[in-house]
C-alpha cells in the first residue's frame, strides 16, 4: 500500500496542474486530464460545458481546511436536459478568486441578454415559452436565474432559438417587477406625506 502512495501523489499532482476553467461568450468550460490510477492505463480526459443561458445558480463554498489555504469550492448549477435530475451541477474545488469568476459569468450572461434584446426586433408568431428571470439572491450575493410559474406570450423570429427568447422574456419580467416595487414605494411615501400634512 505504501508503494502506491507515490503513484497516487503523481496522479493528483497531474490532475491539479491540468485543471482549466474558463468562461467563453456562450458557456462555462471546465477541462481536466489526468493519468489513470492504475499505471499505464492511459489518460482520462474530462470536459464539461455549461451554456450561460441555462445557468440557474452560482454557489461559492469554503470549508475549514479550504479557509486555511484561501481556496473555495465553486459550483455552477444549470438546467439539465435528458437527465433524471432537473438540475445539473459543475463543481470545481480549489478556486482562489471565486468572486472574479462569478463576475465574469454574470458579465458574459448579461452580454448575451443585451445582444438578444437588440437583435430581437423581428416580429413573428407568438409562442408560449418558459421565462427565466435574472434575480440576485440575498445569500452570498450570487445570481439566480429563476423560472416563474406563469408563461408569457412573446413575439420572436422562428430563426431565434427558444433559449434566447427565454432570456429576453425573463429580462422583461424582471424589469416589470422592479417598476412595480418602485411604484409601491412611491405610493407609501405619498401616503406618509399626506398623513403627516393632515396631522399638522
Amino acid at each position: 500500500m505504501l508503494l502506491y502512495l507515490p503513484i497516487r501523489r503523481y496522479v493528483l499532482q497531474k490532475d491539479l496542474s491540468s485543471r482549466r476553467l474558463y468562461v467563453t461568450r456562450t458557456e462555462v468550460v471546465y477541462k481536466v486530464s489526468r493519468p489513470s490510477y492504475i499505471p499505464f492505463w492511459g489518460t482520462a480526459r474530462i470536459e464539461r460545458r455549461v451554456p450561460l443561458s441555462l445557468v440557474i445558480d452560482i454557489i461559492i463554498e469554503q470549508g475549514c481546511l479550504q479557509s486555511i489555504y484561501g481556496i473555495h469550492t465553486f459550483r455552477v448549477e444549470s438546467i439539465a436536459h435528458g437527465k433524471a435530475a432537473p438540475v445539473d451541477e459543475l463543481q470545481v474545488q480549489g478556486v482562489s478568486d471565486p468572486s472574479l469568476l462569478r463576475k465574469m459569468i454574470i458579465t458574459e450572461a448579461s452580454k448575451i441578454t443585451q445582444d438578444v434584446s437588440t437583435s430581437g426586433n423581428h416580429a413573428g408568431p407568438s409562442t408560449d415559452v418558459e421565462n427565466i428571470a435574472l434575480m440576485p439572491r440575498a445569500t452570498e450575493g450570487s445570481v439566480v436565474l429563476r423560472s416563474p410559474s406563469k408563461s408569457l406570450k412573446m413575439a420572436g423570429s422562428p430563426h431565434t432559438s427558444s433559449l434566447e427568447r427565454r432570456v429576453t422574456g425573463g429580462l422583461l419580467l424582471n424589469k416589470l417587477e422592479e417598476v412595480n416595487k418602485s411604484v409601491k414605494r412611491l405610493e407609501l411615501l405619498i401616503e406618509k406625506s399626506h398623513a403627516s400634512s393632515s396631522i399638522s
